[in-house]
């Protein structure tokens, strides 16, 4: 198998592992997220942006479980192409995928990979894959 196509392979695994625990009703699990490198990050993203969060919607899914969804205006896109506008997986009920994101008019530096075939983008390696690009600057 070609290293590109592993490191895929990978990411959608990952992805499916972390979907499929936010699914089941298990409480007082915990799944550490570790920083990776920025080489690595950038490496297994799909798309690297800066943007800028124009909306948030929430959807209910029973038994107090949330999910937050950002739309994020992409103002610079560093890897990939995505498309103008993405709809970024923002916050969960899972305390893993809790960003220091998202607010309606602020700045961030986003590792993304696609979660769907609907372009939904999850954050690569959890709370290390958001900057709030705002909060940097201070």
């Amino acid at each position: 198998m070609k290293p590109a196509v592993a490191v895929c392979v990978t990411v959608r695994l990952v992805i499916i592992i972390l979907l499929a625990a936010q699914a089941t009703p298990s409480r007082g699990l915990a799944y550490a997220v570790r920083d990776l490198p920025l080489e690595s990050k950038a490496r297994l993203s799909t798309v690297v942006v800066v943007g800028t969060v124009s909306n948030i919607s929430r959807l209910g899914r029973g038994e107090g479980r949330t999910i937050e969804y950002a739309t994020i205006k992409v103002q610079i896109a560093l890897k990939g192409s995505p498309p103008p506008t993405l709809r970024v997986i923002a916050n969960s009920s899972i305390a893993e995928a809790r960003f220091p994101c998202c607010r309606i008019g602020a700045r961030y530096l986003l590792f993304l990979v696609r979660t769907n075939s609907s372009g939904v983008y999850g954050v690569l390696d959890g709370q290390f894959g958001i900057y709030d690009l705002e909060q940097e600057a201070h």
